[in-house]
């Protein structure tokens, strides 16, 4: 991943995801919904990660480019 999850991104993601599974996980209590969504969490960065390292060893042209907005200013226009 370029850039990690912060608190504040992890805890909305957790709260969308219960929300978006309520049907399939309303039977279990709110402290195993929490931890279930938590870790479907760290199983997304986890494979981010992977893909985005696997992406860059193939073709490390992709992955500059994506992240060169983050150190090419803007150009102006006239």
């Amino acid at each position: 991943m370029e850039k990690p999850i912060t608190k504040k991104e992890r805890k909305e993601l957790q709260k969308r995801l219960i929300q978006t599974l309520q049907h399939q996980i309303n039977h279990l209590s709110t402290e195993l919904q929490q931890i279930l969504a938590d870790d479907l969490i760290t199983a997304l960065q986890n494979r981010l990660t992977a893909l985005t390292r696997i992406q860059t060893k193939q073709n490390p042209q992709i992955y500059f480019e994506s992240i060169n907005h983050l150190y090419t200013p803007p150009t102006k226009q006239s």
